[in-house]
């Protein structure tokens, strides 16, 4: 075999290892929870997020302690950011969407306070059909914005980066039995 056909053969290889690589995306993580295969999504969230922290040079221990001290204020006293209290939910003759509407507005909503809550809302309350908008937080590749709420002196990165903690931790809590 010649060089340039050998040449050729690893090029081509390594494209097909690049776009083997580049298909652990957002829309993989998303068909895969769909799809029923819960620990595949499960595993490219947690790399996205390991490789979000990792690249901002954070400490595990101290996102989930900036995510922990959140919790532990959003139980115990509330928390009203910046514009007021959310609007109430209406309810609409008593259609089943209104909380879901709610929760999926906060959790997509780019607001820091919004997203720790309705996090909070979808693990503890298991609300399972939320767990594409939670790989979406996770996925979520524009900063967190501080909302005068929670996390009001915590860096844009460690913001943005406990909200994708609180998403994977959410979404970890609503997921079948390994």
């Amino acid at each position: 075999m010649s060089v340039r056909p050998a040449a050729s053969a690893v090029t081509v290889a390594l494209l097909l290892a690049a776009c083997a690589g580049s298909l652990d995306t957002y829309p993989d993580a998303v068909n895969a929870w769909r799809s029923g295969r819960e620990g595949a999504a499960l595993a490219l969230a947690r790399e996205e997020y390991a490789r979000y922290r990792d690249a901002n040079d954070l400490a595990e221990a101290e996102v989930r302690r900036v995510v922990d001290g959140a919790r532990g204020a959003l139980s115990e006293r509330p928390v009203v950011p910046r514009g007021g209290l959310p609007a109430p939910i209406a309810v609409r003759n008593g259609a089943p969407g209104a909380l879901r509407d709610v929760v999926r507005g906060d959790l997509l909503s780019g607001r820091i306070t919004a997203i720790l809550r309705a996090s909070s809302v979808v693990a503890n309350l298991g609300l399972r059909a939320h767990a594409p908008d939670l790989i979406t937080v996770v996925f979520r590749r524009d900063p967190v914005a501080d909302d005068g709420g929670l996390l009001t002196e915590a860096s844009v990165a460690l913001r943005s980066i406990a909200a994708k903690r609180a998403a994977l931790d959410a979404l970890e809590a609503i997921a079948g039995p390994p």
